[in-house]
């Protein structure tokens, strides 16, 4: 977390907030914002955590998922829904979407 939230800071001069503990969720999590941009970045709390299994696959970290901000969901959600791959195929491998809402944490809102 903290290599992150140094090279995030340093070498793109981005905003990024502090670490914030969720043991609910199994995480500390900390925001980084440039331009119109947000990443979250994660770090396992304890084994349980659920991101420890794709941290094991990827040593090195990585994007887990990525989330974008629009003005109107449920417009956006049928949209998706429509241009999807038929069901069967669409649940033999990654889930093409997800909506989801997240709250503010670290002083910094997330997309």
């Amino acid at each position: 977390m903290e290599r992150a939230r140094a090279f995030y800071r340093e070498a793109l001069g981005s905003r990024v907030g502090e670490p914030v503990a969720l043991p609910e969720h199994g995480v500390s999590t900390a925001f980084m914002e440039l331009g119109n941009t947000k990443l979250e970045l994660l770090e396992p709390l304890g084994e349980h955590s659920p991101i420890l299994g794709f941290l094991r696959k990827n040593p090195g970290g990585g994007i887990h998922h990525i989330c974008l901000e629009v003005d109107h969901m449920a417009t956006v959600l049928q949209q998706v829904r429509t241009l999807m791959l038929p069901p069967g195929e669409a649940e033999a491998g990654p889930r093409p979407w997800a909506a989801r809402r997240h709250r503010t944490v670290g002083g910094l809102q997330p997309v």
